[in-house]
């Protein structure tokens, strides 16, 4: 169960695009997984964006901080219950860099600039992902994890 649970880093490390469960169906463990997903592809792509786009960084780390003061419980539960999970069972270095991969894909998919694209569309996409975050969108989008963390 714990090794399936972590598993669900590499499939959900997209921010919101994990599907919807049925409310109750999560269990904290799977929840947790999620939680740690969006913490750490968070964390990396603030990094990111704030080196590639310095002018916004000031505002992705306000609205990171935002982000973790509002949802602080499910976070630091969901923090700790991966711990749990890592210490019980953990992930193989195989694992570890298909997680790498789709945190390089979810900042290709931010950054890149498309042809058809508008200037400044990499820019954009990063305070946007930070400012939906800072708004509530992981928590209106994924309203299962939450309450798996906060019971």
């Amino acid at each position: 169960m714990l090794r399936n649970a972590a598993s669900i880093l590499a499939l959900s490390i997209a921010c919101c695009s994990v599907s919807q469960v049925a409310a109750g169906d999560l269990d904290r463990y799977s929840a947790a997984a999620t939680m740690h997903t969006w913490a750490y592809a968070a964390e990396r792509i603030a990094s990111r964006c704030a080196k590639q786009y310095p002018e916004v960084g000031a505002q992705i780390q306000n609205d990171l901080s935002t982000w973790k003061r509002n949802d602080k419980i499910a976070i630091l539960r969901g923090e700790a219950t991966w711990r749990e999970m890592q210490a019980a069972s953990p992930r193989s270095a195989t694992e570890e860099r298909d997680d790498e991969a789709q945190l390089e894909r979810l900042w290709v998919a931010i950054s890149s600039q498309g042809l058809s694209d508008p200037a400044g569309t990499g820019k954009l996409r990063c305070v946007a992902y930070f400012a939906n975050r800072a708004n509530g969108a992981l928590r209106a989008s994924r309203p299962d994890v939450f309450r798996a963390l906060e019971q």
